[in-house]
């Protein structure tokens, strides 16, 4: 990738919390796209017993081992190497690692607690992959630029364990002012946000067609646990 858009990738997360590269953006090839579009060509929504808080869509979660030793998820680890190149080449980015990827398929009848404007409670590093073509009508993921810097002064750039609870209702306690910054990211296929999670976003309603999406999510080693 060259150094001319690894240094707008720097800064633009510093001063927005996210950044675009799109499709057209030179010597930035997605070689895993056209698999991931074939793979979700056919999806349909599916309610799991897993999957209870995601309906009407369809969700799947994979861990680094699963990415690394089935050969039918080849191109989620070509994704995680991509991603990796960039990290490694970015200014204090060093030291993130893979927790997972998630694969997910959203229509009209989908609802889940991501379309809600919120920040992460975990602070986790993620790129977000657009598999078909999304704008507003069909589930633009939305950020609201800047708004890093309100959540790392209120709560801090580092949230401890013990206080993962308090951040399931802080987390989408969003001040109007925020919300109304909230930007639509209309992309083609092939698109990707790189995005920091102490930027307040939510998931885009479907209101026709589908919307498709890969997402990887980047943290520190010391930054991984899970809550209950």
């Amino acid at each position: 990738m060259i150094e001319s858009l690894l240094q707008r990738i720097n800064l633009e997360l510093f001063l927005y919390g996210f950044s675009i590269i799109r499709p057209s953006d030179n010597n930035f090839e997605n070689l895993y796209l056209n698999d991931f579009q074939i793979e979700m060509r056919y999806l349909k929504a599916s309610n799991s017993e897993e999957n209870t808080t995601y309906h009407g869509g369809n969700i799947l979660k994979l861990k680094l081992k699963d990415i690394i030793n089935e050969r039918k998820f080849k191109q989620y680890n070509q994704f995680n190497l991509s991603n990796k190149n960039i990290l490694n080449s970015m200014n204090n980015m060093r030291g993130y690692k893979l927790d997972s990827i998630f694969r997910t398929f959203d229509t009209k009848e989908t609802v889940h607690k991501a379309q809600q404007s919120h920040f992460d409670r975990i602070p986790t590093l993620k790129f977000m992959l657009y598999v078909n073509d999304i704008n507003q009508s069909n589930g633009a993921f939305c950020l609201s630029p800047g708004s890093h810097n309100w959540v790392n002064y209120k709560y801090g750039k580092i949230r401890s364990l013990s206080q993962s609870n308090k951040y399931k209702e802080t987390s989408r306690n969003i001040p109007k002012c925020i919300i109304d910054k909230m930007e639509p990211i209309e992309g083609k296929a092939g698109t990707l946000i790189i995005f920091h999670t102490n930027c307040v976003h939510n998931q885009g309603i479907v209101h026709e067609g589908s919307c498709k999406i890969i997402r990887a999510h980047y943290r520190k080693r010391f930054l991984k646990f899970n809550f209950a």
